[in-house]
Parts: C-alpha cells; structure tokens; sequence
C-alpha cells in the first residue's frame, strides 16, 4: 500500500514538471514580444488586461475542478511563500502548491492554469522590461487582504480577486480596481467589473481580497564600471534599510504597495540602477523591518533612492528611466512636472495632456556612502528612512 502511494507520488510529480515545461515551450513559441512592443501603449496595456482576466477567470471559477477560490484564500492564509511578497505567492509557484494540497485536482485546470500563467508571464516580462530574454526571476505574484470584520473564507460570495489599473473616463485617466467574485462567474467565464479606487477600499470591510500584483526586481543591475574609491577597504558594502515613516501614500485598498528604485553613482557617472520593493513597509506611518536597500558597487560614492507606490501598469524599464529624469532635476522645483510628465509619456499616446499617475511618486533622498547620518529624509518631507551599513 506504502508502494503504491510511493509510486502515485512520484508519477504525479514527473507528469506536473512535464506539463510546466512543454507548456512553458508552447508559451514562449507562439508570444512574439518584438511585434508585442511595435504596438501602442495602450494596445500593450489593453492585451495586458485580457491576459490578467483570463488568469483571474480561471481562478474565479474553478469550483468543479477540485480547488475552490476558498481554498487559495486559505493557502494564501496560512503559508508564508516569499518575503519579497508578504501574503502572496509567486504565481509561478502556485500550481506547485495547489498540487500539494489536492492530489486529486481536474487534470484539464491545472492544464489550462499552467498555460494562462505563462502566458502572462512571458507578456508581462515584455511589457514591463521591455526585451524578448528576460530574467527568470518570476514578475507576477497573488497577494491576500482579509476582510476587517472577518477573518474565515466560509462565504466565497465574499471573495474578489482582481488587480489595480488606470482607465480613461471623460477624456481623464482614473484609478481603477478592476476584478470579479465567484458569483460573476458562469461556466465559461466571469463578468469583470471597473470600480474607482476610493469605492473599491470600502470592499475590505465586506470581502476577501485576492489581487493581481506585478513584483519589481531588478531593472539594467550593471551599467558601467568605475575605478575604486581611494579608501574603498573603509567603505561600507551594504546599507540596510530598519525602518520606513511614511508621511505621504496613495494607499491601494488601505495598504500601500512601496517600491525603491536606486540609482549607484560615481561622482556624476551611472554606474547601476536596480529596483527593490518593500513588502513590510505596508501602511502610512511607521513601519519597521529589515531589507538590503544597498549593495554599493566597487567605486561608488552615493546613491540617489526614489520612493514610489505601485499601482498603475508602468513599464519597470521605463520607470527606471523617469526615476533618472527626476535626478537630472535634483536640485530645482521642476523635478515632480518633469517626472510626472514622462510617465505621461509612456502611458498613453498624447503625451503630456494628463497629470497620470502623479500620486505614485513619493520622495527622493540622496544617500552617501561615507555619510554618517543613519536617519535621513525625502527632500519633499514625504518619509523619513533609518538606515544599517554594513562593512567588509
């Protein structure tokens, strides 16, 4: 009986990691990310949408499948998957999991997730870094929000899953948290619904939140080499990053999602640019916790660090070029217009007729690498950071 079970085991391990793969193969063969990219950014950011709801849906209404949308609230609440997340789980890594938890699972959805989870993968890598080869870091992660006034999934009529994203309502771009709950949902698929982001916060007073979030990494880590500073051995490798005020959010579903871009620099030469998110600096106020903020490349001398919020569909690619247009205006009143209007620039194809997204960007701080002050400030009084270096 033990043998059996034994050899059930392993044939449902070596049938899933054949399926992840050939369906991985089929994916990446039939997306074309070079013609994705000769589209406008509204066609990009229109096909980007279908391919999140088509993730969404399956989720949504997989009820006769074996695995209800209760139960990845449920695996989502009790399991910590990766710290970068908090609450959530690599998308990538979620067929793995549901297969841990339900040997018994319709062959045809876990078929049909595995192939809707790397199509969006492969699309949003090519969306948001702009390139056919892309790390094979995953991008697209489930995040769980409990309900205020509940903390069980018995009613999975309170459940909704879905992601935030901008749309246009007369002429304006609006804020928009667009999903749909098992009772949308019929047999084929799911009514998804556009509501404005201040009525969608009420939502975590009644529901379950399942959302769709995009998790930065890294963006062109190496750009140049710079010769080593004269007391290089002295210098501090890494600052770490203990706490986080924040005195300024947009505040997705009363939770911020806070990300760092930084930005190595030797006297006035580029050396790297990388992005960081910050999973536990989660709320307005004070957060505490740890996360390596800096890794200081051999001959840097400062780091310029931009504070940004996470909730509209920007290119990472060309986040980290609007974060390097904010530092070319470090020291005039004319950063935020500058910043804000190339943003603008890559999200619609009018640039510059809308202010989009200018609640997104937080504070920048300079931070210097044989500075002594270990709690320093957003030059627009927006956060306050409280930094650790580390030495060799």
């Amino acid at each position: 009986m033990v043998r059996r079970i034994y050899l059930y085991l392993i044939t449902h391990f070596i049938f899933n990691l054949f399926l992840i793969s050939s369906v991985s193969a089929s994916v990446t063969r039939e997306f074309d990310c070079i013609q994705f990219l000769k589209q406008t950014a509204e066609q990009q950011r229109d096909q980007f949408t279908v391919s999140r709801d088509q993730l969404i849906e399956i989720l949504s209404n997989s009820t006769n499948s074996g695995f209800k949308t209760t139960d990845l609230a449920e695996l989502l609440s009790n399991q910590n998957f990766d710290p970068d997340i908090g609450n959530g789980i690599y998308l990538a890594n979620l067929p793995r999991f549901i297969s841990y938890t339900n040997k018994f699972i319709d062959a045809d959805f876990f078929r049909t997730l595995h192939t809707r989870i790397n199509k969006l993968e492969t699309l949003g890598k090519c969306f948001h870094y702009q390139a056919q080869n892309t790390s094979p870091q995953p991008l697209m992660a489930l995040k769980l929000y409990k309900p205020e006034n509940n903390s069980t999934f018995d009613d999975e009529n309170q459940i909704f899953m879905g992601y935030t994203t901008a749309s246009k309502s007369n002429g304006r771009p609006t804020k928009q948290a667009r999903g749909t709950s098992p009772q949308e949902c019929t047999t084929y698929q799911c009514n998804f619904t556009d509501t404005p982001l201040e009525q969608a916060k009420e939502l975590l007073k009644t529901h379950t939140i399942i959302r769709l979030v995009h998790n930065p990494k890294e963006v062109e880590k190496v750009v140049s080499i710079a010769p080593e500073q004269p007391d290089e051995d002295h210098l501090p490798i890494q600052t770490w990053l203990t706490e986080v005020t924040l005195f300024k959010t947009g505040e997705i579903f009363t939770r911020p999602e806070i990300y760092m871009t930084i930005a190595y620099y030797s006297e006035e030469q580029l050396i790297s640019k990388i992005i960081r998110p910050l999973p536990w600096v989660n709320r307005k106020g004070f957060n505490t916790g740890s996360s390596l903020l800096m890794e200081w490349p051999t001959g840097s001398d400062r780091a310029k660090v931009t504070i940004l919020e996470s909730d509209m569909d920007i290119p990472y690619r060309s986040m980290a070029n609007i974060v390097l247009g904010i530092f070319k205006h470090f020291i005039t009143d004319s950063y935020a217009s500058t910043a804000i209007n190339s943003i603008t620039d890559h999200l619609q194809d009018k640039p510059r007729s809308t202010r989009w997204g200018e609640d997104d960007y937080i504070g920048k701080v300079t931070v210097h690498r044989r500075g002594t002050h270990l709690e320093v400030m957003t030059d627009e009084g927006t956060a306050t950071l409280k930094l650790q270096h580390k030495y060799q």
